[in-house]
């Protein structure tokens, strides 16, 4: 029997809505990675095996999710895109003060 831990790094609804490349614009989507992974494998050190206050023995299945660019094949992992976003949201926030600013 394998244990299943599943990793959002982040809510629900932000891995619902819909998301831009930002390499080519087009339309993301989203995709869903699995790894079975060995507690005591020389590769376990890259995972979490701790889920509260138990930890995971033996075979553990890790679920994470990215999303991918169907155009230009690029992907984003969650935590990558949130910080591109974020990003984005400054320059045109910054820019639209500057225009403010012009007027007067």
């Amino acid at each position: 029997m394998i244990g299943e831990a599943v990793s959002y790094n982040c809510t629900s609804y932000y891995l619902k809505k819909p998301h831009s490349c930002f390499n080519c614009s087009g339309s993301l989507e989203k995709k869903r990675r699995e790894v079975v992974v060995h507690s005591e494998s020389p590769e376990a050190k890259n995972y979490d095996f701790g889920i509260d206050d138990m930890y995971l023995v033996g075979y553990v299945r890790f679920i994470t999710f990215y999303f991918q660019c169907p155009m230009c094949g690029r992907c984003y992992e969650i935590r990558e895109l949130i910080n591109l976003e974020r990003e984005q949201k400054r320059k045109e926030k910054k820019s639209k003060k500057k225009k403010w600013f012009k007027w007067f």
